[in-house]
Order: structure tokens, then sequence, then C-alpha cells
């Protein structure tokens, strides 16, 4: 198969097509402010920034996965019992470290869920098959394909961009509230935390910048949907306390 002949090609080809998604979702999907923000910050702040924003939901979906091989299914994964137990070890452990706390809390929840059914499957003397069961029934792979499209759109959606909002002050006393993404031409390149359009900046009008923080402004679909910022870990408050960055709520209007 092409996936096993060429995993370095394939690995490239989807890490491009991520980056793509997370700059046009960031752009709320409008091409020319994806290719602003490209252009303006450089392809490497894309891959790192992307990188830093998707890496603790791969570790959420990674944890709850060996979960599933460790306690209910473990021909799910071609790996001996140690090793599906040590890489679950490892995954939950650096999601409790790594990752925000609401992000925590939800995989905590799906690894006691699963816990419970792998209970409930062991007492039965019950051998569960998933992949077997996927791939006899066209229902299952349906909604197979559509949890998994969505768990991958929601964080690629639903995140804020990896930069931080700022708060920006002008001579006018006008203010402005987004997210800067560097200089060009000697213009200060900013993009509107509210509706993601681009603007340029004199240097000279802004009188202050200061980061701030609170929900990402929508509108549409998303408006109802859970707006969470995800922000502090069990680490950060065991090692630090309350001696962890906090910055004040944004502005309403701009």
């Amino acid at each position: 198969m092409f996936f096993k002949d060429h995993p370095a090609l394939v690995t490239a080809a989807l890490s491009a097509l991520l980056i793509a998604a997370r700059l046009l979702s960031i752009a709320r999907f409008d091409v020319s402010t994806a290719a602003t923000i490209l252009q303006t910050s450089g392809t490497a702040t894309a891959v790192a920034g992307t990188t830093l924003t998707l890496l603790p939901f791969a570790l959420m979906v990674a944890t709850c996965l060996l979960a599933v091989v460790v306690l209910i299914d473990p021909s799910l994964i071609n790996l001996s019992p140690g090793w599906a137990w040590t890489l679950f070890s490892l995954a939950l452990g650096a999601t409790l470290c790594l990752t925000a706390t609401a992000l925590v809390v939800a995989t905590v929840a799906v690894v006691v869920v699963v816990a419970v059914i792998g209970r409930y499957v062991r007492r039965n003397s019950r051998t569960v098959h998933i992949a077997e069961a996927v791939a006899s029934s066209r229902l299952l792979r349906i909604q197979l394909t559509v949890l998994l499209v969505v768990a991958a759109m929601t964080p690629i959606i639903l995140q804020r961009p990896w930069l931080p909002v700022q708060t920006i002050t002008m001579t006018d006393g006008k203010l402005r509230v987004g997210y800067v993404l560097g200089e060009s031409q000697g213009a200060l390149v900013l993009m509107s935390e509210a509706d993601r359009s681009i603007e340029f900046l004199d240097p000279d009008n802004v009188k202050s910048r200061a980061i701030c923080s609170g929900p990402p402004a929508v509108s549409g679909a998303l408006r109802k949907a859970p707006q969470l910022e995800f922000r502090g870990s069990f680490l950060g408050a065991l090692l630090w306390g309350r001696n962890t960055p906090r910055y004040p709520p944004c502005p309403k209007g701009q």
C-alpha cells in the first residue's frame, strides 16, 4: 500500500494539510487573510503554532484510545499488554502535566467511562473486537467516520490562534482588540479578534499594547457553542500555585 511504502511522504502531506486547515480556520476560511498570516508570521511560526495548539488534543486522543486498548479491546492495536499499559501511563501522565485543566477533566471522565465498560465486559466474560464489529457494520463505519471528522475538526476550528490577543490603544483614544502578526513595511499588522480582518497600523499612532484574556467573539452557529479558554494545568498549579500568568479581560468593544 502507498501509506506503508511512503510513510515520510504521507506524514509530510498530512502535516501540510493540517497546517493549511488550521490557518484557514483562524482566518475564518478567508484565503487572503490566511495568506497574510503565513506571509507575516512565517512558515516556521505557523508550524510551531499549529503544533503548540494541537498537541494537547493529540495527547487527549492518544490517552483515550490507549484506554480503550488496555481496558476493553487489547486486539485493537498490535501491542503487548506491557507496552500498551506503559504507553497508556505515559500518555495519561503527559496529559495531566501538559494540557489545560478543562482537557484533563474531560480526559479523566472518558477514561473512567471506558474503565466502567471494561469492567462490565470482564465480569460478563465477554470478548470485544471493535475492529471486526466496525468492519461488519456499515452503520458503525458511518458513525465512526463522523466521530473522527468531528474530533479532528473541533480543535482546529474552535481554538484561538497561537498568538496572544492584545488590546491596542491608539493615540486618538480608540481601542483595537486582536492579534499582532508582525510588521510589514514598517506597519504593524493586526488581525481583528471580532471578524479576523487584517488592518495595518502606523506604529507612531499606537499609544500602548497589553495582552488580555477572555472568550473569543463569535456569532452564527458557533455562538451557542462553549467558548473555553484553555489555560492553566494541574502541574502548573502544583509547582507555582497562583503565581502563573493572569491577564485582564479584553474590552467588549473595539
